[in-house]
Formats: C-alpha cells, sequence, structure tokens
C-alpha cells in the first residue's frame, strides 16, 4: 500500500540522509538555473556558473566547503520533512477505489500533487532561496531559510502571503506538464512496465516540465520591488538569454536525481536493519 511505504521511518529516514548527501549536487544545479539572474544581479559572472565544474569551483572560492553545503538543513527541515509528514495524510484523503477509472486515478493524482504542493510551497520557497543565494562581500543574504521566512513576515502578514506564494502559479503548471506528461507516456507502453521504463518516462516528463521550474526560480530569485510578471520576466529571458536558458541545469537536475535514487536504494537497507527503523519498516 502507498501509504504505509511513504509512511514508514525507515523510508523517511532514508530519503532525509540520501537528499542531506546529494545537497551539493542539488545546490549546483539550483545555482545553474538561477545563472542569468545571478549575472543581471552583479552576484556572480555568467561564466562562473554555466557548467557544473565551473560553478562547484566557484562555490569553493567564494565560500569554502560552507558554500558547497548553504542550505542543505533548510532544504531537510523546511522542504523534505514538512513533504515527508503530510504526503501519507493527503494521499489516505485523496486515494482512488480499486475499480477507479484511469481519468479517475489521474484526476486524483493531480489532487494529491496540488494539494500537497500548496500546503508545504511557503517553507520550500525559504529552503529554495537559502539553496540558491549566492555570497555578496563573504556575506549571505539568507543565513537560512528560517531567515527567509522571517523576512518574509517584517512587513506584516499582508505582504508576507504573495511574497511565500510567489511563482506558485508556475509550480502548479510544472505539476500539470509532469504529471499529464508522466501518465500519457506511460499508457503508451506495453502492459508490462518495468522499473527501467518508469525511470525513463520520469526522465522524459522531468524534461518537459523543466523549463517551468527554471522560470520560477529565476522568478523566486528576483527582487520583491520586481514588479513584472512570471509571463512577462519569461519574455525578457528569451529576448536576452535565448530560450536555451530554460534548460541550464537540466543535466544536472538528471545526475542528481539519478544519483539520489543510487544513493537512497543503497542507504534504505542499511537504515531498515538497525535496531530504531528494524521493526518499523514494514
Amino acid at each position: 500500500m502507498v501509504v504505509a511505504e511513504v509512511a514508514s521511518p525507515a523510508v523517511a529516514a532514508s530519503t532525509i540522509l540520501s537528499s542531506l548527501l546529494t545537497h551539493p549536487l542539488h545546490r549546483v544545479r539550483a545555482l545553474m538555473a538561477v545563472s542569468g539572474e545571478l549575472h543581471a544581479q552583479n552576484k556572480a559572472d555568467i561564466l562562473a556558473v554555466c557548467s557544473p565544474s565551473a560553478c562547484a569551483q566557484w562555490q569553493f572560492k567564494q565560500g569554502g566547503v560552507e558554500s558547497i553545503w548553504h542550505g542543505a538543513l533548510d532544504s531537510i527541515a523546511l522542504g523534505l520533512v514538512p513533504s515527508l509528514l503530510l504526503r501519507p495524510i493527503i494521499e489516505s484523503l485523496c486515494m482512488p477505489a480499486a475499480d477507479a477509472s484511469p481519468a479517475t486515478r489521474i484526476g486524483l493524482a493531480l489532487a494529491q500533487s496540488l494539494l500537497h504542493l500548496s500546503l508545504t510551497y511557503p517553507l520550500s520557497l525559504c529552503a529554495l532561496k537559502t539553496t540558491q543565494d549566492v555570497p555578496v562581500n563573504g556575506h549571505y543574504r539568507y543565513t537560512s531559510g528560517f531567515h527567509a521566512l522571517r523576512e518574509a513576515f517584517s512587513a506584516g502578514v499582508e505582504s508576507a502571503v504573495p511574497r511565500l506564494y510567489r511563482g506558485l502559479g508556475l509550480s502548479v503548471a510544472g505539476v500539470l506538464v509532469y504529471r499529464l506528461s508522466y501518465a500519457g507516456m506511460l499508457s503508451l507502453m506495453p502492459s508490462r512496465i518495468g522499473p527501467a521504463n518508469t525511470f525513463l518516462t520520469a526522465i522524459a516528463a522531468g524534461m518537459l516540465a523543466y523549463p517551468l521550474d527554471v522560470l520560477r526560480r529565476r522568478y523566486i530569485a528576483l527582487d520583491p520591488v520586481d514588479m513584472r510578471s512570471s509571463w512577462q520576466y519569461a519574455r525578457d529571458m528569451i529576448r536576452s538569454e535565448g530560450f536555451q536558458a530554460f534548460y541550464f541545469g537540466n543535466m544536472m537536475a538528471m545526475v542528481e536525481n539519478l544519483s539520489n535514487r543510487i544513493a537512497l536504494m543503497q542507504i534504505y537497507p542499511l537504515v531498515a536493519r538497525t535496531r530504531t527503523f528494524g521493526g518499523l519498516s514494514s
């Protein structure tokens, strides 16, 4: 049963550990995705963050080892943990019946994703702001995700809500593109679908949705006083950098996802055998 698997303490602990280990890859991918905006804000030379190796070297020069791991704990505490806690509850509320039609299953899967996204978005946004932050004169704008959260509320609740939900529409569009393309590609495959096919399908669907993710990340990195809409900003991106800007960091995202899966597969058996999680993993 899906809920039992997601709610398993061993699975949750393994997911947290694998995400922590692969955070340097996530940070490189995040900085590559917003490289054009960092250059526009004079925070980084575009050549310093346009490739994985150059980005990693640039980070190390800017802030040493701490820069490579900047935002790791925030990604766990504000991004991953709330998601792991809420997901089984949401899935139990939107669980399809055994005899549900494919359309019903797709609709409920979309409902799960959108409800989960709307509830976890403010905290994950604060974690994202920290992950894609870079030091200027040796100082970060956000020392932690909680710092970003406190800053959002500094001018009152009325101004905090739009700041904490900035880019939500792009996330919703990304979820729709990913879910629909993933379900559509799976429906075209033979009835016997193996893990390799589903993984490759997930990669293909992720590539289709990736431009929206890049646009969201760059839109979040904008100064709050910038009043352009996300689509106006996308138009300006195409004019100044070309459409290839929407795929900066795409290959690094694949490497990150693959590394995370491999780490999870290696860590889970070890965690499940421990005394703490061994009796709770089933």
